[in-house]
């Protein structure tokens, strides 16, 4: 499971950063898979979002690599409240990202637990 976990979160962070760049971008691909489904073209005010969003991921797997707990901490809630988000979206494609989310917030977790920080 040590070897397995680290590999299961670079798969899900890199998914996770595909799909977001995928909607900064506006590819039609990522319309049914993010913001709920319910954008026929991505507004910009929801696109700068996701450069924000892009930005904490890709700041999310830096602290992962340098194991910096007090802020794996707040990734893990943050991973935890994504995946339920995901759950819960009006759109069948959406709720796919849960799964991402979801070996995020668990790898998260047990880097948390294997260094005593919860």
């Amino acid at each position: 499971m040590k070897r397995f976990l680290p590999v299961a979160f670079y798969l899900s962070s890199a998914w996770s950063l595909f799909i977001v760049g995928l909607v900064v971008l506006n590819v039609d691909w990522a319309l049914p898979r993010a913001a709920g489904g319910q954008f026929e073209s991505f507004p910009n005010w929801l696109r700068i979002l996701y450069i924000g969003n892009f930005a904490l991921l890709s700041f999310q797997l830096f602290a992962y690599v340098k194991k910096r707990l007090p802020l794996i901490w707040i990734f893990f809630w943050i991973s935890l409240l994504s995946t339920l988000v995901n759950l819960i979206s009006r759109s069948p494609l959406e709720r796919w990202n849960a799964l991402p989310a979801g070996i995020t917030a668990f790898a998260l977790f047990m880097l948390m637990r294997d260094s005593r920080q919860i």
